[in-house]
């Protein structure tokens, strides 16, 4: 017992150091300024203090306001989850893009052919033949766009973890802090952009905190139901890993919790060597499954062309970043012919990079991966996406300003929620159970921060842990801090929380952003990875329509740098010449305008040379965001839509 009091103690250290990350340094906002921190730290304190007021009240309500409440949260988040759903439709980007290709041509029958991107990265796979497996079902059911349908979905499997939520709070009788829980989910801007998110990130999300709540409801019955929800659970675990491999830690920490309960005589030797038995089988069954079934769907695995895990190791120990994906390291190892010479460059590079950094520099760098994976209010959902087959116009035309606003807010609603998940840590353990969490949490750090890569996003099935721990948390408040007031001048408090507010209000005021030129609109998909391009030949020219619906300036398009074959590029709006440039291809890409509200571009790219010019395209089995090249089918062109001035937000 005295190691899990020490685990929990341990995690209270965590979180503060979380907490100072966010406020010093949050990766979001590289160029913060003191006072910035400030607005930051104070609008965190009355996040913290308004939550604890909440579940004040909360306690002091009738269970049956206690009830309505949380029907009327949960109705409210149904209500937007499906606005949204509607409304928004992602396109993708990057390795998204790549996978909803991928899926969409596997499902419609176009090819069995893999992009090489799958043997290079292999681990999205199994995503791909989910995703397939859905697509499939809806166009059986005569949905030939089926992206609001798995919008829907997407937002009903998230919810899962609301659902775990309410109920661990139920077994732990927290029951007054349900609707509390609830409304922070509701407040939690980052939940509503990862449900619109056509990835891996969303799909794992709950997998922590609904293993949890899935084994308390097993213990709750007997026979075929404690069955079943077992079957649930090792399904839903196993299942993480398959399209997940980082959620291994998960599995692992159920495991040692298994231990732990069958050492301290809690859990029935039988259960833990079931469970975890079943486990282990489930993920080895399931992997075997899955790559049979990546063949018959025509994948074919080369051990040459993917990346070794020491790769991975040594891309984030590079010391120019802050552990994140490198494509130039990438690039490098993928320049290299055989599996053997891979593994020996990213051994030798890791090791030089490490001897480089030496032991200041490598905990100087571990605190630079901790910045970038657990900083960020946002965890990296509101620009994960750019482009939208489907968006309203309000949205399109402000995004930039709206997606700003929302990090700063979503910022001090983290902040404010890991400082009362800190109250909960800083008081005796209250919850054995609990330390499953608090390993799930220990054993993602550890993967990303020592060992992998990390980006934001990999830390989103640490969100529902921090809503549930912060809910506690406003229920932990030390009696004596609820007595301080009275030895206190009488306006003491008042005055306080004025200057603490006046502070934080200059603060946030202070986050403003300013850029002379704003990206409003792009194609900017089929570049990433394979850098797909059109060959123009000689007296050869391409014809694209691009729809502004928002006020810009200049269009900039992707003519290759290397190529200096002149060329003709003319833009049309609404029928009339709008730009015009001739000359070198190297320096023919932007087209400038005067600024317009809106539009109908036409663009058209001649080649007047005498040799092949690249421009840059995407090729996609589905619609991306407008119409395809003239004449082409599949094939888009890649161009950034900007707004030429001067933007205060």
């Amino acid at each position: 017992m005295k190691l899990i009091r020490d685990l929990h103690w341990f995690q209270a250290l965590i979180i503060a150091g979380i907490i100072t990350l966010a406020i010093a340094a949050p990766v979001i906002f590289p160029h913060v300024t003191m006072i910035q921190r400030a607005g930051l730290g104070f609008g965190g304190l009355i996040v913290a203090g308004i939550l604890i007021g909440t579940a004040h009240w909360l306690q002091h309500q009738s269970a049956r306001t206690q009830r309505w409440v949380l029907t009327g949260l949960l109705i409210t988040i149904g209500i937007l989850q499906v606005g949204l759903a509607i409304f928004f439709v992602d396109a993708g980007a990057a390795d998204s893009f790549i996978v909803k290709n991928q899926s969409v041509m596997l499902a419609s029958h176009l090819t069995t052919h893999w992009n090489s991107y799958f043997q290079v990265y292999s681990n999205n796979n199994n995503l791909v033949l989910l995703q397939t497996a859905l697509l499939k079902i809806c166009y059986w059911l005569g949905l030939t766009a089926p992206w609001r349908l798995l919008n829907l979905l997407r937002f009903l499997w998230l919810d899962t973890a609301l659902w775990a939520g309410l109920t661990i709070l139920k077994t732990w009788h927290r029951e007054s802090l349900r609707p509390l829980f609830a409304g922070m989910w509701l407040l939690t801007i980052p939940l509503f952009f990862f449900g619109l998110f056509l990835y891996s990130d969303p799909l794992v999300m709950p997998i922590p905190i609904v293993t949890l709540a899935l084994w308390q409801q097993s213990r709750r019955h007997t026979g075929w139901a404690r069955y079943g929800l077992d079957a649930l659970l090792v399904s839903e675990l196993s299942i993480g890993v398959l399209i997940k491999p980082n959620m291994i830690v998960i599995l692992i920490a159920f495991i040692v919790m298994l231990g732990y309960g069958w050492f301290r005589r809690i859990t029935a030797t039988k259960t833990v060597l079931v469970l975890g038995l079943a486990c282990i089988l489930a993920c080895g069954g399931g992997s075997l499954i899955a790559k049979n079934a990546a063949k018959q769907a025509g994948y074919q695995a080369d051990s040459n062309l993917a990346l070794p895990s020491t790769s991975w190791i040594a891309m984030s120990w590079n010391p120019a970043t802050n552990g994140e994906y490198t494509f130039q390291d990438a690039y490098q190892e993928r320049l290299l012919p055989t599996k053997q010479q891979k593994a020996a460059h990213a051994k030798q590079l890791l090791q030089k990079r490490i001897i480089k950094l030496g032991p200041t520099g490598v905990t100087k760098h571990l605190i630079k991966k901790s910045d970038a994976f657990l900083s960020a209010g946002t965890f990296g959902g509101f620009y994960l996406t750019n482009q939208w087959q489907t968006a309203p116009h309000w949205f399109l035309a402000s995004k930039e300003a709206i997606n700003y606003r929302l990090s700063v807010i979503s910022q001090i609603l983290y902040i404010g929620v890991l400082l009362v998940a800190l109250l909960f840590f800083a008081t005796p353990m209250l919850f054995w159970e609990n330390s499953f969490l608090s390993l799930g949490l220990l054993g993602l750090m550890s993967f990303h921060i020592i060992f992998w890569e990390v980006e934001p996003r990999y830390a989103l099935p640490l969100l529902p842990l921090f809503l549930l721990w912060g809910a506690l948390g406003t229920q932990q408040v030390p009696a004596l801090a609820a007595h301080v007031h009275w030895r206190l001048p009488k306006y003491t408090l008042p005055v306080l929380t004025g200057i603490g507010l006046v502070i934080g209000g200059i603060g946030l005021t202070s986050f403003q952003k300013t850029t002379h030129l704003r990206n409003v609109a792009e194609q900017s998909d089929g570049k990433y990875y394979n850098n797909y391009q059109l060959r123009l030949r000689p007296g050869q020219s391409v014809t694209s329509r691009i729809r502004v619906t928002v006020p810009s300036s200049a269009i900039i398009l992707q003519l290759s740098q290397h190529s200096r074959t002149p060329v003709a590029v003319k833009l049309y709006r609404n029928g009339k010449l709008a730009a015009h440039v001739a000359g070198p291809a190297n320096l023919s890409n932007q087209l400038r305008y005067h600024r317009t509200a809106n539009g109908l571009f036409t663009v058209k790219v001649a080649n007047i040379g005498h040799r092949n010019v690249p421009l840059g395209v995407a090729k996609s089995a589905f619609l991306i965001n407008q119409e395809p090249l003239a004449r082409h089918k599949n094939l888009y062109l890649r161009y950034h839509v900007l707004l030429g001035q001067i933007a205060h937000y």
